[in-house]
C-alpha cells in the first residue's frame, strides 16, 4: 500500500468510531469507489469491529478488587510512592492478563464447539428480520436447478454435511426456521415436501439472485427485455441463451444491465451476462470476483482443472491504452480481455470471462473446471483464434 492508501485506511478506521466531516466522508467514498484493495481492507476492519464488540467483558471480582485496594492503601501509608506506582501497574497488568485469558478461552471454546461456527440468535436477542423473510410453516419453491441442502447453516464442510441429491426447480419446501445469516447467505431450515431432505438452504446467491421464492407467487409472464438486455441476449451463444430473464436488482458492481439464463444441462446450471459502461469496468468486476475466491491474475490453469486466470487479449505487463489494460489495486497492468475459473464454496465449478464491455458468469453442475472451461470457449464456427473472445460471446461485446 502506498502512503495515499494508508491515509485513506486511517480515515476509514476513524470513521468506524467517530463521525467524519462531510468533506472527509466525500473524499473517502470517492477513493473507495475506485480502489478494490481498500474496500477489502475496510470490510476486514468492520469485521474486526464486530468481533471485538462480541468479546466477553472481564470484570474483577469484589474480592479481587478489595485485595487491590487494601494493598494500595498499605503502600500509601508507608509513603513509598515508587512502590505505589508499581502496585498500580501490577494491578493493571493483572486486569489485562485476565482479559487476555478470557478472550483466549472464548476463542478456544469456539474452536471446540462446532455449533458455534454459526451463532444462532437467542430468543431474547433483538434480531432485525428482513421484511421479505419467509415465515415459519410457509411453503416456498425452488427456482434453480441445483439447490443444495445442508445439515447446518454454513458452507464449511467440516461443520455441515451436504445432503444428496440436489433439489431441482419447482421442488416445494416447508419453512421450519430462519433466516440465519452466515457466510454471506441468508439460511432457512426446511423440510422438502415429498422428499426426505430436512436441513438448511440458502435463499439467494451472493449477488442476490433468488434460489427460493414464495410458492404462491404466480408464474411470471414472458419477460420484456430493454435494449441493453436484448443486446446481451443476442450476444450469447444459442445454447447458453436458454430460459433467460432480465436481472434488474443486485447487479454486480458497476453493471448497467444484466440477464440470467437457466441452462439446466448435465454440465451447466446457469449463465449470467452483464453489460458495463466500458471494458475497464467489466474487467475490474471480473478481477474482483476472482480475487474473492483467492485467484490472482495470471495464475493456475483452468484446462488442467486448477483454479486460475489468463488473458486472451494482449495487454498483460505492458502499459497500453485505457481500452486495453488496467491496474488492479497495486498490480498490473492487466489485459481487459480475460477468462478464469474457480470452485465455489459448494465445490461447484465456475467460469468467468470478459468480452469487451460484457462480463459473463457460468455456474456448473459439478466440480469439473476443465469441462466447463471448454464449454465456455466452444464456438459453433470451430476453434477460437488467438486474441479472439471465448465462443460463448463471439461478438466480443
Amino acid at each position: 500500500m502506498t502512503t495515499l492508501h494508508d491515509d485513506y485506511l486511517e480515515l476509514a478506521a476513524a470513521g468506524l468510531d467517530f463521525e467524519l466531516t462531510q468533506t472527509e466522508r466525500d473524499s473517502l467514498d470517492g477513493h473507495l469507489a475506485g480502489c478494490i484493495p481498500c474496500r477489502r481492507r475496510l470490510a476486514g476492519l468492520q469485521a474486526d469491529q464486530r468481533a471485538i464488540a462480541q468479546m466477553p467483558v472481564f470484570v474483577l471480582s469484589p474480592a479481587g478488587a478489595a485485595r487491590v485496594r487494601k494493598g494500595s492503601g498499605q503502600v500509601a501509608r508507608r509513603g513509598t510512592l515508587p512502590v505505589l506506582r508499581l502496585v498500580a501497574i501490577a494491578a493493571m497488568l493483572a486486569l489485562l492478563a485476565g482479559a487476555a485469558i478470557a478472550v483466549g478461552a472464548e476463542v478456544m471454546r469456539r474452536e471446540r464447539d462446532l455449533n458455534l461456527a454459526v451463532v444462532l440468535p437467542s430468543p431474547s436477542d433483538p434480531v432485525a428480520t428482513p421484511s421479505d423473510a419467509f415465515a415459519a410453516d410457509s411453503v416456498v419453491q425452488v427456482v434453480v436447478n441445483d439447490l443444495r441442502v445442508r445439515t447446518a447453516p454454513t458452507v464449511d464442510n467440516t461443520k455441515s454435511a451436504k445432503l444428496d441429491p440436489l433439489l431441482g426447480r419447482g421442488t416445494q419446501l416447508r419453512i421450519i426456521d430462519g433466516p440465519v445469516s452466515a457466510d454471506g447467505y441468508d439460511w432457512y431450515q426446511v423440510q422438502a415436501i415429498g422428499l426426505p431432505h430436512r436441513g438448511w438452504v440458502a435463499a439467494a446467491d451472493h449477488d442476490g439472485a433468488p434460489w427460493i421464492q414464495d410458492a404462491t407467487v404466480a408464474v411470471s409472464p414472458a419477460p420484456v427485455f430493454s435494449a441493453d438486455e436484448a443486446a446481451l441476449l443476442a450476444e450469447l451463444r444459442p445454447d447458453a441463451a436458454v430460459d433467460c430473464a432480465p436481472r434488474r436488482t443486485s447487479l454486480p458492481a458497476l453493471a448497467v444491465a444484466g440477464i440470467e439464463c437457466r441452462v439446466g444441462t448435465a454440465l451447466v446450471s446457469r449463465v449470467g451476462a452483464y453489460r458495463f459502461r466500458d471494458a475497464n469496468d467489466a474487467a475490474t468486476t471480473y478481477l474482483d470476483r476472482l480475487a474473492s475466491y483467492a485467484v490472482e491474475p495470471a495464475t493456475g490453469d483452468c484446462l488442467a482443472g486448477a483454479s486460475g486466470d489468463a488473458a486472451w487479449k494482449p495487454g498483460d505487463g505492458a502499459t497500453g491504452t485505457a481500452a486495453s489494460s488496467i491496474q488492479f489495486g497495486d498490480t498490473g497492468p492487466w489485459s481487459v480481455g480475460r477468462s478464469g475459473c474457480f470452485l465455489d464454496e459448494n465445490g461447484v465449478a465456475n467460469v468467468r470471462a470478459t468480452c469487451g464491455s460484457t462480463y459473463i458468469g457460468v455456474v456448473g453442475r459439478n466440480e469439473d473446471l476443465a469441462a466447463l472451461q471448454r464449454w465456455v470457449w466452444a464456438s459453433p464456427s470451430g476453434p477460437v483464434a488467438a486474441g479472439e473472445p471465448p465462443g460463448i460471446c463471439t461478438s466480443g461485446g
